[in-house]
């Protein structure tokens, strides 16, 4: 009777251990989820395309992107469709990298953009080309050869 209920303590202690763990790492996710959610596409910015400049606030891994803080509209493209692209400056916002549409309609991310938002560091300053096409998102647009090169060392 007694390693039975040796049995049973041991599987309650080790259950509430790995609950307390699984609660700490989702917790941990969940902040720094919470940065993208926090910062959305300014409305100023919507139909925008063109090239930002800013400093990363942070990379989300779960989420495959990344906040960064916009300091300057380095180039608006003659097709943006954006009212007020300087609206940015000074605002906190989220990129991802480009989907795409698979065969069995699963959406998948640009690997190499993925491989890149993942080798930005906190604090580090970026010039980046992005669009946004639908309100809520602004992606990456497209990656300069210098920033194809960091996606390539992430990869190693």
């Amino acid at each position: 009777m007694r390693s039975r209920t040796r049995a049973t303590l041991a599987l309650a202690l080790s259950l509430t251990l790995a609950a307390t763990s699984f609660a700490a790492d989702k917790a941990k996710k969940s902040d720094t989820d919470k940065d993208a959610a926090k910062y959305p596409v300014p409305a100023g910015l919507h139909g925008f395309t063109g090239t930002l400049e800013g400093t990363v606030v942070s990379v989300q891994d779960h989420m495959r992107g990344f906040v960064m803080k916009v300091t300057k509209v380095l180039h608006v493209n003659s097709e943006s469709k954006a009212k007020n692209p300087e609206s940015a400056v000074g605002e906190k916002i989220e990129i991802t990298p480009t989907v795409t549409k698979t065969k069995d309609g699963k959406y998948v991310p640009d690997e190499r953009e993925v491989r890149y938002i993942q080798s930005l560091e906190k604090g580090q300053d970026i010039q980046l080309d992005v669009s946004n096409v639908d309100a809520t998102h602004l992606r990456i647009d497209d990656l300069t050869k210098a920033e194809k090169a960091q996606a390539e060392r992430q990869k190693k």
